[in-house]
């Protein structure tokens, strides 16, 4: 079975600096959905394992204040 996981950081600064946290998405048909923190700004990127254990992630995406 496929999972997936939402990666984001409300930090900002170098990016080596920044503390990072996951969480699990929900995998709807051909869609993943995750739910964005209320708190800005975000930095964030999906990732997705499937049955084989291969994963794939997108690019990051980055939200204004």
């Amino acid at each position: 079975a496929a999972r997936a996981w939402l990666h984001y950081t409300t930090d900002t600064g170098a990016w080596k600096d920044r503390v990072w946290e996951s969480t699990d998405a929900d995998i709807a048909g051909t869609r993943i959905l995750a739910k964005l923190p209320a708190r800005r700004p975000v930095v964030f990127f999906l990732t997705l394992t499937d049955s084989r254990d291969a994963t794939v992630s997108t690019e990051h995406q980055e939200l204004a204040k």
